[in-house]
Parts: C-alpha cells; sequence; structure tokens
C-alpha cells in the first residue's frame, strides 16, 4: 500500500508546514496517524505559558516538576516561552481552596523554576509580565535561567511590575530588545533606562529596539532620550545595525553618533514624542532634534524607510515621503494639531501629493484621526485611495453625521467599500471605523462617552449590512467595522429576475485566523 504523499515528504518539510498550522490544527493532525504523532510531538510544545494561579495549581506543580527533570519534546520543540505570574498570593487563595498544592507551591517553585526554564535551550523568544506578587527572588531566578539558553535572541518585558534594578547584562546575543509599559516614578525610568542600555551594549548583533515608557494616564516621560539608550556603547565599538526602532514617550536626538546606529533602518514608530525647550537635565553635548528635524537627519543621512508608524505629521515629513519611493507601509494617527483647521490644512497635503512617490508600493495604510475633518474618508479623497492599486490592507474613519452624501442616498461606507473593491485589487483586508463626535456635557470616560461610542458604532455596521456590491464585483475582502467582523455572501436577488449580489455578513472572529497586527 502507497504511503500518503504527506508522509512520504522529508521531515524538515513535514515540520516547515507544521510551523504554519496553529496548535489546534496541529494536535488534530497528530492523530491521523502514529508517524506524524511522533513526528510533530515537539511541535505542540512550540509555545509554553507559565501563568500560575490558585486555580491551576495542581497543573503547574506538575509542569515545573517535569521540565525542571529534562523533557525532551520541550527541551528540542519549544521556540517561545511567555511568563506571566510565577508566584500565587496565600492571602489571596479564596476560602475553600486552601489545598496542599498551595502550601507546596512555593517550595516546588523554588527547588524546580531555575532548572524548568533553563532546560528549555531551544527557546528563541521570551515574553515576560511579571505579576505583582512575583518576588525579586523570582524576578532573579528567571534573569539567570535566561541567561542558559543558547537559542535566546528575543525578549519582551512588561516592566509594570518589574524590578529594574536587576541586571540584564548576562543576556547576550539579543537581536530583538522590547520594554513598555509604566513607570511609577522618575527614579524608576532612571534605573530602567540605565538597565537597559547596558543590556543594549552587550547586544552587538541587535537589529531590533522598542522602548515605550509611559507614567500614570499614559503621559510620557520627558526625562530620557534615544540617545540614553546607546550611551553604554563604548566609543571604539562598531555601530549597532538597527533595522527596527520604536520609542514611545522619548525625546529624539539624532545627532551624527545617533544616526549611525540607524543606516539600515526600514521600520520606525514614533509616538508621543516630546519636543523640549529645556534640555538641562541632559548629559552635556546633549543635541535635541525637534519633529521636524527628524525627518531633515533622516534624509540627508539617506536613510529610506519602508515602514512609519507615528502620531504627528509635518511639512518636513511630507517632504520626506516625497523625496524617495518604496514606502511599504504607514499607519498615521495625526494629533499634533492645535485646531481643526491647521489639521485640515495638513490633511490636503497628505491627500494631495504626499504618497504619490509610493503608489506602486504601498501595502498597508491606516490613518486614524480623533476627530472629525479632512483626514477622514470622503468623496474628496476617494481618488487618492483609488490610485493605491498595490494595497492589501487599508484601516480609515468615516465621520458619522455626514454619513449620507448625496441625494441618492449613497453614504460613506458604500463609497468607501466600493472605493477599495473596485480599485484595489490585491486587498485582503479592510477596516473602517468613525470618529467618535465631540459634544458638550458628554464626559470623556463612564457611562455618557459608551452610550455614544455604542450608537454611533452601531450606525456604520447598520450600513455595513445594508451594503450590496455593484454587478461588476466577483469577490469582497474581509471586512472589519469596528470590532465586528463580516465576510462576502452571495444573495440572490429573486427568483424572477435570476439577479444575484454580494453582500456582507457577520462573523465569529474565532472562526478565522487572527488578525494580523502591526509589528515592527
Amino acid at each position: 500500500m502507497t504511503p500518503p504523499r504527506f508522509i512520504s515528504l522529508a521531515p524538515e518539510l513535514i515540520h516547515a508546514v507544521a510551523d504554519e498550522l496553529f496548535v489546534g490544527d496541529l494536535k488534530g493532525l497528530r492523530l491521523t496517524c502514529r508517524q506524524l504523532a511522533y513526528l510533530l510531538s515537539a511541535q505542540v510544545l512550540r509555545k509554553l505559558v507559565f501563568d500560575f494561579n490558585f486555580s491551576n495549581l495542581e497543573a503547574s506543580i506538575e509542569k515545573l516538576e517535569i521540565l525542571s527533570k529534562g523533557c525532551p519534546a520541550a527541551v528540542q520543540g519549544t521556540k517561545e516561552l511567555v511568563l506571566r505570574s510565577l508566584s500565587v498570593d496565600i492571602n489571596r487563595v479564596p476560602k475553600g481552596h486552601h489545598t496542599p498544592e498551595s502550601l507546596l507551591f512555593d517550595s516546588v517553585v523554588q527547588r524546580c523554576l531555575f532548572r524548568a526554564l533553563s532546560s528549555l535551550k531551544s527557546v528563541r523568544s521570551i515574553r515576560w509580565s511579571p505579576s505583582e506578587s512575583d518576588s525579586d527572588w523570582i524576578q532573579t531566578t528567571v534573569l539567570a535561567a535566561l541567561a542558559e539558553l543558547p537559542n535566546l535572541t528575543r525578549i519582551n518585558i512588561d516592566i509594570e511590575y518589574w524590578n529594574a534594578s536587576l541586571p540584564m547584562r548576562n543576556l547576550q546575543g539579543l537581536t530583538e530588545i522590547a520594554l513598555w509599559g509604566g513607570c511609577s516614578s522618575p527614579s524608576c525610568c532612571e534605573a530602567i533606562i540605565d538597565n537597559i542600555a547596558k543590556l543594549i551594549a552587550h547586544s552587538p548583533r541587535l537589529s531590533s529596539l522598542s522602548v515605550e515608557l509611559w507614567q500614570d494616564y499614559f503621559a510620557p516621560l520627558k526625562d530620557w532620550s534615544f540617545q540614553h539608550l546607546l550611551q553604554e556603547i563604548p566609543n571604539g565599538n562598531p555601530p549597532l545595525s538597527l533595522m527596527r526602532l520604536r520609542l514611545r514617550g522619548a525625546v529624539v536626538s539624532l545627532d551624527s553618533a545617533t544616526l549611525s546606529h540607524l543606516r539600515n533602518l526600514v521600520s520606525l514608530d514614533l509616538q508621543a514624542i516630546c519636543n523640549l525647550e529645556d534640555t538641562s537635565a541632559f548629559p552635556p553635548g546633549f543635541i535635541h532634534s525637534p519633529q521636524d528635524d527628524i525627518w531633515v537627519a533622516l534624509s540627508s543621512s539617506g536613510i529610506w524607510l519602508e515602514k512609519i508608524k507615528l502620531d504627528f505629521v509635518t511639512d518636513s515629513f511630507l517632504e520626506y515621503l516625497a523625496s524617495y519611493s518604496g514606502l511599504k507601509a504607514l499607519y498615521v494617527i495625526p494629533e499634533n494639531f492645535l485646531d481643526d483647521a491647521s489639521a485640515d490644512e495638513m490633511a490636503v497635503k497628505f491627500y494631495g501629493s504626499g504618497l504619490l512617490s509610493h503608489v506602486q508600493s504601498l501595502e498597508w495604510l491606516e490613518i486614524l484621526p480623533r476627530n472629525k475633518g479632512r483626514w477622514c474618508f470622503s468623496s474628496e479623497n476617494a481618488s487618492f485611495i483609488a490610485n493605491l492599486g498595490e494595497l492589501s490592507r487599508l484601516h480609515m474613519k468615516v465621520t458619522p453625521s455626514n454619513l449620507i452624501i448625496d441625494k441618492d442616498q449613497r453614504n460613506l461606507v458604500e463609497l468607501f467599500i466600493n472605493t477599495a473593491v473596485g480599485h484595489l485589487s490585491r486587498l485582503e483586508n479592510l477596516h473602517i471605523s468613525p470618529v467618535l463626535p465631540r459634544q458638550r456635557n458628554v464626559p470623556r470616560c463612564g457611562f455618557g462617552l459608551a452610550s455614544l461610542s455604542r450608537s454611533t458604532y452601531e450606525a456604520v455596521i447598520k450600513e455595513v449590512e445594508k451594503y450590496r456590491a455593484p454587478p461588476a464585483f466577483s469577490r469582497l475582502p474581509l471586512l472589519m467595522a469596528n470590532r465586528v467582523l463580516f465576510k462576502e455572501e452571495m444573495l440572490s436577488m429573486g427568483l424572477r429576475s435570476g439577479r444575484q449580489a454580494l453582500r456582507y455578513v457577520r462573523v465569529a472572529r474565532e472562526d478565522y485566523p487572527e488578525e494580523e497586527k502591526w509589528e515592527l
């Protein structure tokens, strides 16, 4: 009997196929035959999650003990490690849940945690979100275990409950570093910056850096800069080859020394960038780059980006876009304007000539203004969007008060879909959402805003459900209206006419692969 063709493939090819499957599908594939069950045993454990709480103590103890003894499938197969809560606060365990496991848990963690984590020699990526109850001993043990992982190249840390004083310089060979979260005080921010600067200095192969720091209520911190992150790199060392950079809440300083680390930059994400008039708190020789000067510096250094995300738009930025071609992805949140008139003026420039140099390359476009105005999709900029023929993903906002645009009762939702589908043949994902109207006597949070948001969102969703595609349309891309997912369906227009038309119907989001998110 001839074996199925898939089983006849080389193990390396079968593993490559398995790497593209969701874990649930992978488990189903393993059930088809013993040979695949054996070949794919390690792939099932490619992502391990540690998140201990009183409801999973027994399973957590078993996991720690098995891994601490050396689990061959995990040693070989686990590539991604997610660390959340690694402790259980006995004082918060509900009454009736005090089991022998809850009393033994701390001793098991002390005995097994280091050996369990350090045994995962194939791990390449770590995402660590310490919990409030994780002690300094636990965090120190985690860092010691991570230093034992020879293939670790990517680390992502939520710093909210992270002990910033713990040294990280023993983590060497990293190519991607990401830190994000709120700082409780300026001294905490200073310790974090000092720590991450030392880690960067010990990561000469670093290609991706993401640092997002803020105070309570997402207020930016104004006492750290990009220059601070690079201060520990010895003068004689060759510059980094950063390809991806994300900064939130930083003062951006681009002098010749800083720019030397950005020669290979292709992706840049800047948000809540601080403009300072007083730079006395910074080291001698500090050079502050206002928002306009950032683009002048990149242009003069010949750094041409393929991917940009930012929350400010200036004339200098538009000039930078016009100076080259090849931009593939652009995510803009235009919120640096003092009034609606200046915002509209910049929007006219943007849609007039801002992206003309990138019509043949742009694949991803998101324009998400906070307020109504000319940044929103309208009949005025529809022709511009129609020219972006290479787009595979488009997300724009509309003004709900202007949904009806002419006497024939056509609406913006219909125009948006028809413009995108009728002209963008490569489009796979379409996303439309409304800007929330600014009204007096409506609080910025709470039930008043929730009620206003719900009615606004429902108006857009209703228009999507009423939409009927023109007869010439043979397909409709997946569409997201706010957080509701729609797919195409063929609708019969009547037995006598025999006509059919495409429309959108709601689908459960879990029935479709997770939506691709903006990443560096």
